[in-house]
């Protein structure tokens, strides 16, 4: 069936660009993005899987897996950019309660 997102309070929303623009914005690192994970799992706990928080998680897990600085984003803890350029594709597994819908 089709998977429901629960839809997430404003206050939340407000929180989460407020974390995104903190910890996963242009100038990042690895304590920070990590500490946006640790939020978004507390959100998460309280409010399920509403969309803004499923796309915050793959911008900023995508954001942890490269230790490079490239383009418009800084990453602090890795400030020297690859010579070669790679393209890398996240693959999300469904949830078991995704799954059974």
């Amino acid at each position: 069936g089709a998977f429901a997102a629960p839809d997430l309070p404003a206050s939340a929303v407000a929180a989460l660009r407020a974390g995104m623009t903190r910890d996963v914005g242009v100038v990042r690192d690895a304590a920070g993005l990590s500490a946006q994970l640790g939020w978004i799992d507390a959100i998460e706990a309280v409010h399920g899987q509403a969309l803004p928080l499923v796309a915050a998680r793959l911008v900023t897990e995508a954001a942890l897996a490269r230790r490079e600085s490239r383009g418009g984003h800084f990453r602090s803890d890795f400030p020297d950019t690859d010579p070669d350029a790679q393209h890398t594709r996240m693959v999300r597994t469904p949830l078991a309660a995704e799954e059974a819908a």
